[in-house]
């Protein structure tokens, strides 16, 4: 017998009934998130494929490899003047880096603000405007 049952209490039922709306608010609202994250992480992608086509433009070295402990994510790896740089891409969207060939020396242990540090400092400018390109 339940001792709150006709206390003034709301069954589990008038409960759920309650949240009910809420927790439908929720889902769509986290569906929405997700959808805009995949969204994100597409965008993020297309622009490490024009940084690996103007890295192989300036003949830098960078190819595809891979983590040992996320072996279903490629890795590209771009080694820049400042140093190694590298992100994770999704295998679904691996056509938009098959120009890439193999890369082989392995990940030097930088962490997220040490690749964005060398990207901000990869000194590039000048070679940017006397790269031919073809």
């Amino acid at each position: 017998m339940n001792p709150v049952a006709g206390a003034g209490y709301p069954t589990q039922e008038e409960l759920a009934q309650t949240l009910q709306p809420f927790l439908e608010k929720q889902a769509a609202e986290k569906a929405e998130l997700e959808a805009r994250i995949e969204q994100l992480h597409w965008e993020r992608n297309c622009c490490i494929s024009l940084i690996a086509q103007m890295a192989e433009c300036l003949k830098l070295t960078i190819g595809l490899g891979a983590d040992p402990k996320e072996p279903e994510w490629p890795v590209v790896f771009l080694e820049l003047p400042s140093g190694q740089v590298s992100w994770h891409v999704p295998m679904s969207e691996i056509d938009n880096f098959s120009f890439l060939g193999a890369y082989f020396y392995g990940w030097d242990g930088h962490t997220t603000e040490e690749k964005y540090d060398r990207v901000l400092n990869s000194d590039l400018i000048p070679e940017l405007y006397y790269a031919p390109c073809s």
